[in-house]
């Protein structure tokens, strides 16, 4: 999977009269189903995926050079029911991925010489009964996992429209992403998790996730993310 990531100009060139490309949307339509006890279940490729009314998702990215290089994802899922029970305390913020959340894995390509990051960058975004909460489990620089509270980050849930929409901005230096220039080339892979069991008359579980990109949740491997090619400014 490859796409271009637009490049956004500084708000004062959008004031001049220039207006932002507007990011293409991509689908997340890779779904896996999966069976087990909650937070050990296994992929089942064999399991229907749902309808559209119950699980879907579409996201945007976009990049900025200023006045902090950044990567912006935006992301808009259609989800009849949500279901997040985990990270209202920091403590068990961890167990995010397990309700409705938003998994990002990153891992920029290196130019010409250079070297990647030793390590994928793997976040999950969850809008807990505390807020909006932002947990990472892996980091470029082998950082501990936790929370990450001073990162831009917006969740809104829309109960008339069954819609949860993420905005998710990612500092270039914090996360390991390289230089953000025309051309460069950022590995990505997103994922949207779904936990509806209850409401289906089963006991609470993750019912299975859509995805864009590969090597995330059936398992962890940068060589499958798709490319985010980064645009023109």
């Amino acid at each position: 999977d490859v796409l271009v990531a637009p490049h956004a100009p500084p708000q004062r060139r959008r004031s001049a009269g220039r207006q932002a490309a507007a990011a293409p949307a991509f689908a997340l339509t890779t779904w896996r189903g999966l069976r087990g006890p909650d937070g050990r279940q296994r992929v089942d490729r064999k399991l229907p995926a749902p309808g559209e009314r119950d699980l879907s998702a579409s996201c945007a990215v976009h990049w900025r050079d200023s006045p902090t290089p950044a990567l912006t994802l935006r992301c808009v899922v259609r989800d009849d029911v949500h279901a997040q029970p985990f990270g209202a305390d920091p403590a068990n913020a961890a167990k995010t991925w397990r309700g409705d959340s938003l998994q990002l894995a990153l891992h920029p390509l290196p130019p010409h010489g250079g070297q990647a990051p030793r390590w994928p960058t793997l976040v999950n975004a969850a809008l807990t009964e505390a807020g909006p909460r932002l947990y990472r489990h892996r980091a470029h620089d082998g950082s501990a996992p936790g929370v990450l509270s001073d990162v831009e980050l917006q969740i809104q849930r829309d109960e008339r429209t069954a819609t949860t929409t993420y905005r998710l901005t990612l500092p270039a230096a914090r996360f390991g992403l390289g230089e953000l220039r025309h051309g460069a080339v950022v590995g990505a892979a997103v994922l949207v998790n779904d936990r509806d069991g209850a409401a289906a008359g089963r006991p609470p579980r993750r019912e299975g996730f859509v995805r864009w990109g590969g090597g995330i949740g059936d398992s962890h491997d940068p060589g499958r993310y798709g490319w985010w090619v980064l645009g023109p400014p």
